[in-house]
């Protein structure tokens, strides 16, 4: 499966690649989301040696220019996501407001500058302000990503006419009020097994919302989103057509083929929802958080008639008491994690290992074992520790799962887990 997805600001993107990037190795993922400065991003021409390169990714995603879904749609499934517009710019401007109260590196003077007008303006003010960035974030910005729209022009009926056709171009062409209807529809096009539930993150505190704006605002508002309203309603129309296409028929899901030893490291493909996105602890090695619910999830296809051990190797958990009282649920059974000493040192840091014994009877009898990882409670470090920016909730950091037969799983050179990487 090679795809490619056409990020928008502020339409639930953050959640859809967390749940992507986990379907795919770290080295099959692009690793970047733009390509380079803001000229090259207009100039198509100065992408191509990046593209050549990017192009034997199969995943790539990002706030990609509309050019290079032009220049990629033949190697890849194309997907994209729209969010209803006035939720959009009320997000967008939460999101602006929250960013005003921090001080970052590197901050550019028109990002200074915004976040000057949005601390000392009303928000009927900061939406009429003159500030350049106000026009081409807020004004029709979902029509302006897809038309193609240079930063600093304004949009017109002929870049909506542009956009509407872009967006019939996709593949798949999904809403984010409709999350799990979306990825219902990804998941039947790309062979992934669908989550129970998807968990939403980059959800940041409410100002506004758009049930409490004042008709002034909406007034505005309504002015700034009436191109993005046509295109959203267009991307309703592309969407309950192509979710009709797979109604309610089972998903056909390539899964592996069963096995007695399953083990795995973060920068490799994972099955399963409820985890956070992968972070490095070296250029080389990768770690995932669980969260930002109490429970994660892992489906593995295991050969039947064995008794087998799970391993869960951790760098750590946000407290001691999440790491001691951790659970895993095999198949509805539930487990005490139990934590054996640190087994190992990896650059310094002391690993754990949590385990548990899983008999034959837990074991699917057809298809994959659902494996939930449970914590007590989630936390963040802001909230450990309110200097630091990190409001993710979280439980337990891990570096590995493994599940093996009991026999196999005694033997002492598994209980370093050796990574591997999957062929």
């Amino acid at each position: 499966m090679r795809l490619f997805f056409l990020h928008l600001q502020k339409c639930g993107g953050t959640t859809l690649i967390a749940f992507l990037d986990q379907m795919f190795a770290t080295e099959d993922i692009a690793p970047y989301n733009h390509f380079g400065s803001r000229e090259i991003r207009l100039k198509p021409s100065l992408m191509e040696p990046q593209l050549a390169e990017a192009k034997s990714y199969q995943f790539l995603r990002g706030h990609f220019p509309y050019s290079v879904f032009e220049m990629i749609r033949d190697d890849h499934l194309t997907l994209t996501m729209l969010r209803s517009p006035l939720e959009r710019v009320v997000s967008f401007y939460n999101h602006w407001v929250r960013a005003s109260k921090g001080v970052h590196p590197n901050e550019t003077s028109d990002t200074l500058s915004l976040k000057k007008c949005i601390s000392e303006l009303s928000m009927d003010e900061f939406l009429q302000c003159e500030h350049p960035w106000v026009r081409s974030l807020f004004n029709n910005g979902q029509t302006r990503h897809l038309g193609g729209l240079p930063f600093s022009d304004d949009p017109t009926p002929l870049l909506l006419e542009r956009a509407l056709k872009n967006l019939d171009a996709f593949d798949l062409v999904t809403i984010s009020e409709r999350y799990d209807d979306s990825l219902q529809l990804i998941c039947s096009r790309c062979g992934f097994l669908p989550p129970e539930k998807i968990q939403i993150l980059n959800v940041g505190e409410h100002v506004a919302t758009v049930d409490t704006l004042a008709p002034s605002t909406l007034h505005i508002l309504r002015e700034m989103t009436q191109y993005d309203e046509i295109l959203y309603s267009r991307a309703l129309e592309i969407f309950e057509h192509q979710y009709s296409e797979i109604g309610v028929r089972s998903v056909n899901v390539a899964t592996s083929k069963p096995t007695k030893h399953f083990q795995a490291t973060m920068e490799q493909s994972l099955r399963g929802i409820g985890w956070h996105a992968r972070e490095g602890a070296t250029e080389t090695e990768f770690l995932r958080w669980t969260g930002p619910s109490c429970e994660s999830t892992v489906y593995i296809n295991l050969k039947k008639g064995f008794n087998y051990q799970f391993r869960l190797g951790i760098y750590g958990g946000m407290s001691s008491h999440i790491i001691n009282n951790s659970k895993v649920i095999a198949n509805g059974v539930e487990h005490h994690l139990k934590v054996e000493d640190d087994i190992a040192t990896v650059h310094g840091t002391p690993q754990k290992m949590l385990t548990a014994d899983i008999s034959s009877d837990q074991i699917a009898s057809r298809g994959e074992t659902i494996f939930k990882i449970v914590v007590p409670e989630t936390e963040s470090h802001h909230g450990q520790d309110s200097s630091v920016d990190d409001k993710r909730q979280k439980g337990l950091l891990v570096r590995s799962i493994q599940v093996n037969t009991i026999a196999s799983s005694q033997h002492p050179w598994f209980r370093f887990w050796p990574r591997k990487k999957s062929a």
